[in-house]
């Protein structure tokens, strides 16, 4: 199996428009859908009631993958995430310039829960949305060409190689 890039990541969110606001006009991602599924769907996909309502919006981030929000109606209260839980963590975007970035989303009265850090090469910073989903913000550096150009490759030779063998990791 050939894998061609990470497609899209889902998210349950609170309020579909306040989540809407945030993602597409505060960080600036066009929305490319939103839509309410039948009922079918959520009964045979979701294994959900037939009562409960659910609202999808796709918003297209950089290199066209996506991120799917879901709205269920009655929703459930939201669990804070914790680095050490397993499970998803947060989604990181790539924004070329962390301190671009920070100064445009402050003035839109976006809090930082970490101020920017460089790791390996790259810079961060950590926000969260409307719901509390933890975002990266990352400046990948001169890895952003890497990645795009000539990824898939070094990433085989690496796995073929250092990571050949699970057991040693």
């Amino acid at each position: 199996m050939r894998m061609k890039g990470l497609s899209q990541v889902g998210m349950t969110v609170k309020d579909m428009k306040t989540s809407l606001e945030f993602y597409s006009k505060t960080l600036g991602l066009p929305i490319v859908a939103v839509k309410e599924m039948p009922s079918k769907v959520i009964e045979e996909v979701y294994g959900l009631k037939a009562d409960t309502k659910i609202k999808i919006a796709l918003l297209r981030t950089g290199w066209g993958s996506m991120i799917e929000l879901f709205e269920f109606v009655p929703s459930k209260k939201r669990t804070e995430t914790k680095w050490n839980n397993p499970g998803m963590t947060h989604i990181a975007l790539d924004v070329g310039c962390i301190k671009k970035a920070k100064k445009r989303l402050e003035k839109d009265g976006i809090k930082f829960i970490s101020k920017p850090i460089k790791v390996e090469g790259t810079e961060v910073i950590f926000l969260k949305d409307p719901d509390g989903h933890l975002i990266e913000l990352i400046d990948l550096g001169a890895i952003y060409y890497v990645n795009r150009y000539i990824g898939s490759v070094v990433a085989k030779i690496i796995t073929m190689t250092k990571y050949r063998d699970l057991d040693k990791i």
